[in-house]
């Protein structure tokens, strides 16, 4: 049952693990380079919008897409505050993840219902 659960959803397993090593790894510094102000929650809305989509590929189940999202990112925020020294959690953060992931399931979802209307 885990092997058929681990082929069945490989694409957002390594959706999730290029999120996570993206989210806790150092970053070299960009001090220096000017950059869009709040650019890091634009970077975990995009990320997250890519995992829910991937997720719901896989699933077919926009619930499933939505829930997995909300849980891996918050679970990222938390190893980010209290498992890394180079990285902070931030809630905010957390809520970009679940925009991205909620517009992304949008966006399918209707999409896939103006398809089956043609």
């Amino acid at each position: 049952m885990i092997k058929a659960w681990c082929i069945k959803y490989r694409w957002t397993g390594v959706a999730s693990v290029v999120i996570a090593v993206l989210l806790l790894v150092q970053m070299p510094d960009t001090t220096h380079i000017p950059i869009l102000p709040n650019i890091d929650k634009v970077v975990h809305f995009c990320l997250f919008a890519m995992l829910a989509t991937v997720t719901m590929w896989e699933s077919r189940k926009a619930w499933i897409a939505l829930v997995w999202a909300m849980v891996w990112g918050g679970v990222l925020e938390l190893m980010q505050q209290y498992l890394t020294s180079c990285r902070s959690g931030d809630w905010t953060d957390w809520a970009m993840d679940v925009a991205g992931a909620v517009v992304a399931v949008a966006i399918v979802v209707i999409g896939l219902r103006k398809k089956r209307n043609l």
